[in-house]
């Protein structure tokens, strides 16, 4: 019972915390005063990562998927990359059925990708 308890505590800080960071983004973005910070990324290994948080936090009730190439490599703000895939997500579980799968599809180019 109490380790339920502390992990349900755990669990609930850290939602928390990612709820907290989300309002900065936004605060950030609507005034501007944060550029975003550019550095090279290995995208699917991001979105992976992104992908195992979120079938817990955001859509445990879904099934999410992910397609794309093994690896794809550019410069993006990583930050604000999260910030996006997590509202993408937590939009997609808010208005579908749960059990619904939830398909985020990564398509690479040479001058640039698409999520």
């Amino acid at each position: 019972m109490r380790d339920r308890l502390l992990l349900q505590a755990v669990q609930e800080t850290d939602r928390l915390s990612k709820l907290t960071e989300k309002v900065l983004h936004t605060t950030s973005a609507e005034e501007r005063t944060s550029e975003p910070d550019l550095v090279q990324v290995e995208i699917m290994t991001l979105m992976r990562n992104m992908l195992d948080k979120a079938r817990v936090h955001l859509a445990p009730n879904h099934i999410l998927i992910l397609e794309g190439p093994d690896r794809l490599d550019r410069n993006t703000d990583p930050g604000y990359l999260q910030t996006i895939l997590e509202n993408l997500i937590e939009n997609a579980a808010k208005y579908t059925p749960e059990g619904s799968r939830i398909l985020v599809e990564i398509t690479g180019k040479r001058e640039g990708w698409r999520m």
